[in-house]
């Protein structure tokens, strides 16, 4: 038996910006605690050896995980942004870890833009 696959979403950020945070949704009022008792882990790729990487249970990593409103958020830093490549070159998935489990709920490319020649 297969599973589905997770959704896909292809993300943009801009250079030297720390605003919006990324969010990513996920069930309805059908499923009110679905994210209850989760941490989540975002890996952000990129080149040979590129990598960033985000916990929801590190106080400072900016990545939050919200049952109420069935969201994780990350808050990044311009500091963040500033050491991921130009363009759509970065690939990242966010990674649910439940009851000793762990599974892939999104993923996509991360594009990093700027209207600036050397940004």
């Amino acid at each position: 038996m297969s599973r589905e696959e997770p959704p896909r979403a292809d993300l943009v950020l801009w250079r030297g910006d720390d605003d919006p945070s990324l969010v990513w949704e996920f069930g309805d009022a059908s499923t009110p605690n679905i994210l209850q008792g989760s941490t989540f882990t975002l890996i952000v790729q990129w080149g040979e050896s590129g990598e960033l990487t985000r916990r929801s249970d590190e106080a400072d990593s900016g990545l939050v995980v919200d049952v109420v409103a069935r969201t994780v958020t990350w808050a990044y830093a311009i500091a963040d942004v500033a050491g991921l490549p130009r363009g759509p070159v970065a690939g990242y998935e966010l990674k649910r870890h439940a009851s000793d489990r762990t599974r892939t709920w999104a993923w996509g490319t991360l594009i990093v833009k700027s209207g600036l020649p050397r940004g």
